[in-house]
């Protein structure tokens, strides 16, 4: 019984250690499964920003975006959140308060339906639906330069457009 027993907890440590080493190693590596929708090759050329480079999500670090580009000084300038939604829920929140202070819209001739915002204000975030696929993409705003956004929205457009053709949806 007592070898049994031993065996189990044994058996258990393994698992228990092989498990936590997989996640270590993809916390550390720091890959987003969707960052193979959005390549930093592409994100450079929709850009036209040299030497970016792709960060996880770390809110202590304001990287926001499951995946998240910034430039060579550190300041991040485009944020990609992915997200499965309810259709059929989702046509509720749009009917939503805060759904209507967050965006204008609906931006034509991307995805099934797509939002920018927010209002009063030159637009950084541009969020696209193509399905139940919704995605928020937001750049960040320069203070420096009269509170512009980083990007324009047509660059966000073509972000959105990388994506959808990765993901073949």
């Amino acid at each position: 019984m007592k070898k049994s027993l031993c065996i189990n907890f044994v058996a258990a440590w393994f698992l228990i250690l092989f498990i936590t080493s997989i996640v270590c190693a993809a916390v550390a590596g720091g890959d987003s499964p969707n960052a193979k929708l959005l390549p930093l090759a592409d994100v450079t050329k929709a850009t036209g920003i040299q030497g970016l480079t792709m960060l996880s999500k770390d809110p202590s670090k304001h990287m926001i975006g499951d995946v998240n580009f910034v430039r060579p000084d550190g300041k991040r300038i485009l944020s990609v959140v992915f997200e499965t939604i309810d259709v059929k829920q989702f046509e509720k929140t749009k009917a939503t308060s805060s759904f209507q202070s967050t965006f204008n819209g609906p931006v034509k001739g991307i995805g099934d339906e797509a939002y920018d915002g927010p209002p009063k204000m030159q637009p950084f975030i541009l969020s696209v639906r193509k399905g139940t696929h919704w995605i928020t993409i937001s750049t960040s705003i320069d203070v420096a330069n009269g509170m512009k956004p980083f990007l324009a929205q047509e660059q966000l457009k073509k972000i959105a457009e990388i994506i959808f053709k990765n993901g073949n949806w």
